[in-house]
């Protein structure tokens, strides 16, 4: 393969980790308005990358040596093979030690890329969407690509950096690398008279970053929860109010500035899910009434999408072979050709000491025991219709039998084959475990709802916004190579199947047609469990 195949895609690798965006974006939502900050090239970027690469491994500890060898891999970045190789940043060191430029720039750029270990680069997993400025379109296409083509999920992130939340949106993670959080943004003396009431999140929380692509985040307004909501200081450390667009944090915790990072973290996640149209989180007070409301719809997306007329035409084809199952039952026992017919058949065992009574006991061999075999079998069929739960059932097979006869073992391969052309069609598979996944989970409402205030707050968690906003969290101190490693679906505390979606608009409530679709489609496939 040329060089030049080889490398297709490295540039746009070296974007995705965190170098600015080739263009800015525009249609930031209402509320978060675009800012424009200075955009560097992409040659710019990716030297500036590079040389900050070199200079994190220890290999060029001068930053001008360091840049200089960034515009020398730059100048061929173009003839690239495809980077990664774990042994690369050793070479890169002989190569530049040799004075081999082409040799330390191959090497060299895939360290810069984030491939190597050693580089170490620590990816925080802030998930954002494609309103984010430095969003990443071309590695999204890419990901579409990889999905038609049916890559598995791990794969799709570990060369893109793109994969679906279980929303069925498509995502893509930031690093968190070198925020840090300020403690006790609100003084030392929350509750008194000098407390501010409210300071910004960029005060709080600095992540350049983050804000870098959602520019309103730091200016968003955070409440001093002692001064707000005193009655919650017990019970919360912070929230997001959709309607205000403003957080709220406890500053009973906001000591440590770890427990404000996480929470910063978590609420300002929620605020991207919002821009987004992600899955929202939700509260323990009001959780099972949404979810109530989830239920509804998804019912109504059942019977809009079809579901529920293909849930139909299956079941009228198993009423079929349930109907056609007993008379060919009886069939079999009344037209019996050789004496394991019998002697195999559940049946014989289930009727057996019946059978003893008015018949004996079964010959051992020869002609007698085709004959003894032939008068058990009728015996059978008079007592499947005489005795048990089911013999009113067996009584009219009987009436069925008496009008096709023989006929009976056609219908029923008939039958088989239409059920098996049924369930072979990918678009009744979906209609069918949509069905079943909505089955199921209201199962879990139901039992929650039974449980009183342990299960609202477990029906909260289930959230697909706040299973997120937890999962930002435990993601937050993970490497590069331990996150594109190990996807989002791996850390989050609730798998996707069992977590809650919606989204608020000016029509009210509704539920996500594509993580309806994404759910029957790729129940384990796409959306990673």
């Amino acid at each position: 393969m040329a060089l030049r195949d080889r490398a297709s895609g490295l540039l746009e690798e070296l974007e995705r980790l965190s170098l600015a965006p080739t263009q800015l974006r525009t249609d930031i939502p209402a509320g978060m308005p675009a800012l424009t900050p200075y955009e560097p090239g992409l040659i710019e970027r990716a030297e500036r990358g590079i040389a900050q690469g070199l200079l994190n491994t220890g290999i060029i500890s001068d930053p001008y040596r360091a840049n200089r060898s960034a515009e020398a891999i730059s100048g061929v970045l173009d003839f690239l093979p495809v980077a990664g190789d774990a042994k690369g940043v050793a070479e890169f060191k002989d190569a530049l030690d040799s004075g081999n430029k082409v040799d330390a720039a191959i090497a060299g750029a895939g360290a810069a890329v984030g491939l190597l270990p050693v580089i170490g680069d620590v990816a925080n997993a802030m998930f954002i969407g494609p309103r984010a400025t430095s969003f990443d379109f071309n590695q999204m296409r890419r990901q579409q690509e990889m999905e038609a083509e049916g890559a598995r999920p791990r794969d799709i992130v570990a060369e893109t950096g793109m994969f679906r939340g279980a929303d069925g949106m498509i995502r893509s993670e930031i690093s968190d690398k070198g925020s840090t959080a300020t403690p006790f943004p609100f003084g030392q003396n929350p509750s008194g008279e000098d407390a501010p009431i409210q300071v910004t999140a960029g005060s709080i929380l600095d992540h350049p970053e983050l804000y870098e692509n959602y520019p309103a985040l730091a200016s968003t307004p955070v409440n001093n929860m002692a001064l707000t909501d005193p009655g919650l200081l017990g019970s919360a450390g912070g929230y997001y109010d959709p309607n205000t667009k403003e957080l709220t944090l406890n500053p009973r915790s906001a000591g440590d500035p770890e427990v404000v990072r996480d929470t910063m973290l978590h609420e300002l996640q929620h605020m991207i899910q919002q821009a987004e149209g992600f899955a929202k989180g939700g509260s323990d007070e009001s959780a099972q009434r949404i979810v109530q409301m989830i239920g509804e719809r998804e019912l109504q997306d059942i019977v809009d999408y079809g579901y529920q007329d293909v849930f139909n035409k299956r079941n009228s084809l198993l009423d079929e072979l349930r109907e056609l199952r007993p008379a060919e039952a009886l069939y079999r026992m009344q037209n019996i050709n050789q004496p394991r017919d019998l002697f195999s058949s559940d049946f014989y065992y289930q009727f057996s000491d019946d059978v003893r009574r008015e018949i004996g006991p079964p010959p051992r061999r020869g002609q007698a025991s085709l004959d003894y075999a032939q008068r058990a079998g009728k015996v059978i069929s008079r007592l499947l219709q005489t005795k048990g739960d089911n013999r009113f059932i067996y009584q009219n097979a009987q009436e069925k039998l008496d009008d096709i006869g023989s006929d009976v073992k056609r219908q029923i391969r008939n039958a088989e084959a239409r059920l098996k052309r049924f369930d072979s069609k990918p678009e009744n598979t979906e209609a069918l475990v949509a069905i079943s996944e909505r089955k199921r989970r209201r199962g879990l409402l139901e039992d929650e709802r039974l449980r009183g205030d342990q299960g609202r707050q477990k029906t909260y968690r289930r959230f697909g916004g706040e299973v997120e906003s937890r999962n930002t969290e435990t993601r937050k101190d993970m490497t590069m190579e331990e996150r594109l490693a190990n996807p989002y679906y791996l850390t989050q505390d609730i798998p996707n199947r069992e977590q809650e979606m919606y989204r608020i608009t000016g029509g009210g409530l509704l539920t996500y047609p594509t993580r309806n679709r994404y759910d029957v489609l790729y129940p384990r496939g796409i959306l990673g469990e």
